[in-house]
């Protein structure tokens, strides 16, 4: 188990390195962060803000946080990394969100869909980050937040399921780098997905 409980938190990792960070608790963000070996959980240094509902990707001792709510009701452009001991800010992203999802590593990545109620709701904004500036790139072809996301990279990632404006979806889109397509959809529509994995 992990040592503190969160709701909403973001993740990275392998089966045996893995990373969980920020979230809510209690109607109010955490900035925890706990390292797993394959057997337990470790709470190890905190992020510089509490977030939750961000678009995280990465590995152990490599990780993004992206966007999200840093208090209720606040949407965050903040970016935070993490080299397997600190956090630490770094360029943020140019369309606030939360819900959002994440694929890739550290110095190649990219974040998709999300929320931003003051800004039109439900989002299909895209943004591909090289490890020094994030890019806005093309849009989903479904708008989509708390979708289920995979890749390893800026130019390979899958964005599948999630809540689209009239309710769950079952579509899955590729990315290639330069465009979203549309690939076999899901059995069942869902959201509050995870997802992880290469693509």
């Amino acid at each position: 188990n992990l040592n503190t409980a969160m709701a909403y938190l973001g993740g990275c990792g392998t089966q045996t390195a893995g990373l969980a960070f920020g979230g809510g608790s209690g109607g109010s963000e955490v900035n925890g962060t706990e390292e797993y070996n394959g057997t337990s959980w470790t709470e190890v240094n905190n992020m510089v803000v509490g977030t939750s509902e961000m678009g995280g990707f990465g590995l152990q001792t490599a990780a993004i946080s992206a966007s999200g709510q840093a208090a209720p009701n606040t949407t965050t452009v903040n970016v935070q990394s993490y080299d397997g001991t600190n956090w630490s800010e770094i360029a943020n992203v140019n369309t606030a969100r939360y819900a959002l999802t994440g694929a890739g590593i550290q110095t190649s990545g990219i974040v998709f869909g999300g929320y931003n109620g003051g800004t039109g709701g439900v989002k299909n904004e895209t943004e591909s980050w090289n490890g020094i500036a994030w890019t806005e790139v093309a849009v989903l072809n479904t708008v989509r937040d708390i979708a289920g996301g995979a890749g390893i990279s800026n130019s390979s990632a899958l964005a599948f399921g999630g809540t689209d404006a009239p309710g769950q979806t079952v579509n899955t889109e590729q990315w290639d780098g330069s465009s979203w397509t549309e690939v076999a959809n899901l059995a069942t529509a869902r959201g509050g997905l995870g997802g992880t994995g290469t693509v």
